[in-house]
């Protein structure tokens, strides 16, 4: 961003906020407010606007005395948001597979051709995309804004369990065919069987990340 061309604090605030979902910005790097001013051309009372609007989204903690950091989940937060998906999600699944829009069962089949269709090496990167427009579609056509609200609350800490399990080749391999499985059983119109797949693949991937990044914190 170029500082020069009269900064918007919320222009930077989505830069930041994309920074942080993407994980380009990683879980506990302190954002020092003097070199953000510097960076991009903003004065520091808004730039600590823009700070605590991205703690009021969970993304960042603050800290008395030393400033802020990207917020780093520990095991329970990331196992409560897991559970908290799976009842929003395996019900916005059951849901969209009854839809009506052809459009809708267009483009998830778009996506579980394209998913299909990826070379292992791509996967890393092309796989938690598809994967994030597929949950999204998902609860985008469900039709239920109680749903639709209860997701947007989670959607920012749901963020930061992708950027920890795209780490993982092993759980994007296991992500992909659950994925698969999701779609393929929306497409025929099975909402029991896709609702199913989505609580276990949910479930799964909780254990996962569980397995490999916090061996230590499990019996």
């Amino acid at each position: 961003m170029n500082p020069e061309k009269n900064p918007d604090k919320n222009d930077i605030y989505n830069v930041i906020h994309n920074q942080i979902q993407d994980g380009i910005l990683a879980p506990g790097h302190w954002m020092v407010e003097r070199e953000l001013c510097r960076q991009y051309g903003l004065s520091r009372t808004p730039m600590r606007e823009v700070l605590w609007r991205l703690e009021k989204d969970g993304l960042l903690i603050q800290t008395p005395g030393k400033g802020f950091r990207i917020r780093e989940l520990n095991l329970q937060e990331i196992m409560e948001i897991f559970q908290a998906r799976e009842a929003v999600e395996g019900m916005a699944t059951f849901l969209v597979s009854y839809h009506q829009d052809q459009t809708f069962f267009d483009k998830i089949k778009d996506l579980r051709e394209e998913l299909e269709s990826l070379e292992d090496q791509e996967l890393q990167l092309r796989g938690p995309q598809i994967g994030s427009q597929m949950h999204s579609l998902i609860i985008s056509s469900a039709k239920n804004t109680i749903l639709s609200s209860f997701f947007n609350k989670l959607h920012n800490l749901y963020s930061l369990t992708v950027n920890i399990s795209r780490r993982s080749y092993e759980i994007e391999m296991i992500s992909r065919d659950s994925h698969l499985s999701i779609m393929k059983a929306i497409e025929d119109h099975d909402g029991e069987r896709a609702e199913k797949l989505m609580r276990e693949h949910l479930r799964e991937t909780c254990r996962n990340i569980t397995k490999i990044f916090y061996p230590n914190l499990i019996a």
